[in-house]
């Protein structure tokens, strides 16, 4: 529906309804002509400015945006990052990110971005990277094309198996499904294998905050917020806050002694000990609880010996991990 077509009966309102659908389409300056219209029509109506304020802010990035037309990746990755900024320009406005207007725009950008990667002549074989991995599923997320955005990750899962980023995605979206099992699993994994990389944007999994509360309230490793984090692998652990455990993958043990001896040497240095304590603790805690998944006789020493080298860390909490596991002996 273009201007010309306007009749005396059009109100500001149906005007509104083509600028948003124009919106959708990435069509800035032809929705923004539209709200001209409006402003000659209805000078106050509402929230006309703010919405006004949105399509500038993205006429504003429209020569760049058709600049990077003939690489898919880059403009996939600044329409993100565009998107992301455009948010916090919203926020400083004090606009609301629930207009109709501002939902068009969102479903441009992670519709193109989608589209970018998947339908034209991209190679994802050749661009097999992680960000490109999470890119696209983060624009699944975006869009609620929640089977979809497990697909992807479940697929970078495959190329990354120890990853904690992809871990973290996976259990957000396990959890949104309602499969807990799969989330806790997934969790436990991500504040093992990445903890730093917790994409907290997107992160809605009530454990991380009641694992977070946990170590707060013990009052020992919460002087920052990196601390805590730090340590929320060895207490989900220990405390078995997360009930949901997993066999070790096919070379997994092999690497987790070879970073346990790492960090064994590492913890040996006064200076060191501080940063390495919460990471050898968690070391152990897997080792001994993929020990007992495997439930083999002979590896009982071994889980002796573990404990008494989990206790020279924090006694207190491996206590609590013995009773709860039915280890005494």
């Amino acid at each position: 529906m273009s201007e010309e077509l306007f009749t005396r009966k059009t109100t500001a309102r149906d005007i509104l309804a083509v600028a948003e659908k124009k919106l959708e389409s990435g069509l800035f300056l032809e929705a923004l002509e539209n709200l001209e219209t409006m402003m000659e029509m209805d000078f106050n109506f509402p929230k006309l400015y703010e919405i006004t304020a949105c399509v500038k802010f993205w006429l504003n990035r429209k020569n760049k945006i058709d600049s990077l037309q003939d690489d898919d990746m880059v403009l996939a990755l600044f329409l993100d990052s565009s998107y992301k900024g455009f948010v916090e320009f919203c926020k400083k406005k004090s606009i609301d990110l629930e207009l109709i207007a501002i939902k068009s725009i969102h479903k441009y950008v992670y519709k193109e971005i989608v589209h970018l990667m998947t339908y034209k002549d991209f190679n994802m074989g050749s661009h097999e990277s992680k960000d490109t991995l999470i890119l696209l599923g983060v624009a699944f997320i975006e869009l609620e094309s929640i089977t979809d955005a497990l697909k992807t990750f479940d697929y970078l899962r495959t190329i990354l198996p120890y990853d904690g980023e992809c871990a973290f995605f996976l259990s957000e979206l396990y959890y949104r499904v309602g499969n807990m099992k799969a989330s806790k699993v997934f969790l436990r994994d991500a504040l093992f294998y990445g903890v730093l990389e917790m994409p907290t944007y997107y992160m809605t999994v009530p454990l991380i905050y009641e694992i977070k509360s946990v170590i707060e309230k013990r009052g020992l490793h919460n002087s920052s917020a990196e601390e805590i984090n730090s340590w929320m692998s060895a207490y989900s652990e220990l405390m078995n806050l997360l009930d949901a455990k997993r066999a070790f993958h096919s070379e997994e043990e092999i690497l987790l002694r070879r970073t346990i001896s790492k960090l064994e040497v590492d913890h040996r240095k006064i200076k060191l000990r501080p940063q390495v304590a919460p990471k050898l603790l968690a070391c152990y805690a897997w080792l001994v609880t993929g020990l007992i998944i495997d439930d083999n006789e002979e590896d009982a020493d071994e889980i002796t010996i573990l404990g008494r080298k989990m206790a020279l860390i924090d006694k207190e909490l491996v206590q609590y991990y013995i009773k709860i596991l039915g280890l005494e002996r």
